[in-house]
């Protein structure tokens, strides 16, 4: 291998440490229209995958998509997400699924990559194992870690009720002094996704008492984080 591919795997292995995440087995690949676009006109693969079931792949963000959405149970009420998965190591699965070739060939990949693809996808799987196989664990830890933030962000916000006032409006204000129980608690919290990390399990979407968006995130360990997206991602 030249000086310069070399130089060109030096500068890809230093994104993948910075930039890997998730991928795992995928064996058969169906083409199936893009319904977002017109008729004819573009297509995407959808990749059949023995964990997580039929899903298509977002070059840019380097992650998958579940073509159905994971259904959870949350707060008494079935709640259907976007399902992502992040990419292990998005030079690896782009030269082995013909989606970029980056000048090169999986046989001619460092060990090193290959060794946090594997490693990247071992944890993933563990995560899978361990909290999305029968979900409804998980989803009352995340409820009860979002009644204690509650309680929390309600005395810190109502010590500024004029604050509160200005931020939420007075319904929200409202809402906030008078929800007495788990259920008026946890009916102000709105997931949109889920995404299966290398790291974490994070669910996203919008909580009412929140003025930027929201999430909870729970790794192998059990580590649960909740709050502001920007604060809870590992």
């Amino acid at each position: 291998m030249n000086s310069t591919k070399n130089s060109n795997l030096s500068l890809y292995a230093g994104q993948i440490y910075a930039k890997s995440q998730i991928c795992s087995f995928i064996d058969d690949i169906i083409i199936v229209p893009d319904k977002k676009c017109r008729k004819g006109k573009k297509f995407m693969k959808v990749y059949d995958n023995e964990f997580y079931g039929k899903v298509t792949y977002n070059k840019k963000l380097a992650i998958w998509k579940r073509t159905i959405p994971i259904e959870l149970f949350f707060n008494k009420k079935i709640c259907s997400l976007d399902c992502y998965i992040e990419d292990t190591n998005f030079m690896y699965t782009q030269i082995k699924y013909n989606i970029d070739n980056f000048g090169t060939t999986l046989e001619q990949l460092p060990d090193s990559i290959i060794e946090i693809q594997k490693k990247n996808e071992r944890r993933q799987r563990e995560l899978f194992d361990k909290y999305l196989k029968e979900p409804k664990a998980m989803m009352e830890l995340f409820e009860n870690a979002i009644i204690k933030d509650f309680y929390e962000e309600r005395k810190n916000l109502l010590e500024d009720e004029e604050y509160c006032i200005s931020e939420f409006g007075a319904e929200i204000t409202e809402k906030i002094r008078t929800a007495g129980t788990n259920e008026k608690i946890l009916d102000m919290v709105h997931f949109k996704e889920l995404t299966l990390g290398k790291k974490q399990i994070r669910i996203i979407g919008e909580c009412e008492y929140y003025c930027v968006n929201f999430g909870v995130g729970i790794m192998l360990d059990g580590t649960i984080d909740v709050g502001a997206v920007d604060m809870i991602y590992r």
